[in-house]
């Protein structure tokens, strides 16, 4: 997966990231009907606009598109033709905007009265269990007693007890686990930062897509709500409290990993076989 732009100092800059996200497909035997999912179109909201894209599928099959429960640009995908290897290929550009205004902050109490009673993003979902988290998030809290430091408080806590380091954690690992366990890798820490937060009462959930200006993997992080700033990217894996959108292409955003995964799907006659790179 890659993406690159060069980034302004400029404070209303605009960058125009031009992407290229990869994946190979291969099995131990022929495949005659392979059905997936894809998550992988930037969105176009908030810091995002202007995009353009194009995905190639080889060997290519029936396809339709449509918006999910959170906005994001799902690609459906239906190939029939014999295969043991699939590729895929999305590639283009959009236009990411810093925001023209400083994040202002605001005391716990004043935030929580702005709030909505009920938000599905203070809610547990399958990844994420604020109740679980709890005595974590009040001693990740400490004594910040705005908004801002309560994001600050816990992206510093999570660098000192999360490792970032492979292996240890899989797409199914909760929040829990990955805080019991003090290893993971970006999506680990994009599940405990939600999980924290959540738990402190401020609404925030998981994004799916790449470093603007890194080749790479695909990567998470997370946005909190703000009453008046609308949802605010922060990046717990890299510490970056208030990150830059310019450096950051979302895909996909959603409660957890299962809402903004970048694919999903299943293959017939069933075997051994997957997602390779």
């Amino acid at each position: 997966m890659e993406a690159g732009a060069p980034l302004s100092t400029a404070p209303d800059a605009e960058a125009t990231v031009r992407y290229t996200y990869r994946a190979h497909y291969a099995y131990g035997h022929e495949v005659t009907r392979n059905e997936n999912v894809f998550r992988i179109i930037p969105r176009v909201d908030g810091a995002q606009r202007n995009a353009s894209w194009e995905v190639r599928i080889t060997p290519d099959g029936a396809r339709d598109e449509h918006h999910d429960a959170f906005g994001n640009l799902v690609l459906r995908s239906l190939v029939t033709q014999p295969h043991r290897e699939m590729d895929v290929e999305a590639a283009g550009s959009v236009d990411i905007r810093l925001a023209q205004e400083p994040v202002t902050d605001l005391r716990m109490g004043v935030y929580r009265q702005r709030l909505l009673h009920s938000d599905v993003y203070l809610a547990k979902s399958v990844l994420v269990d604020p109740a679980a988290l709890a005595d974590h998030a009040r001693t990740a809290a400490g004594g910040a007693v705005s908004l801002l430091q309560v994001v600050e408080a816990v992206t510093a806590w999570l660098q000192r007890h999360i490792v970032y380091e492979r292996g240890y954690t899989s797409v199914f690992t909760t929040a829990e686990e990955a805080v019991a366990r003090g290893h993971g890798v970006c999506q680990d820490y994009a599940h405990a930062a939600i999980g924290l937060l959540r738990a402190l009462g401020i609404p925030a959930r998981y994004v799916s897509g790449l470093l603007a200006t890194q080749v790479g993997e695909t990567h998470a992080w997370i946005e909190f709500f703000h009453p008046d700033h609308g949802w605010v990217a922060t990046d717990p894996t890299r510490a970056r409290v208030l990150a830059d959108p310019r450096e950051l292409l979302t895909f996909a955003v959603g409660r957890d990993y299962n809402d903004a995964r970048p694919s999903i799907g299943s293959f017939e006659p069933p075997g051994q076989g997957g997602l390779v790179s």
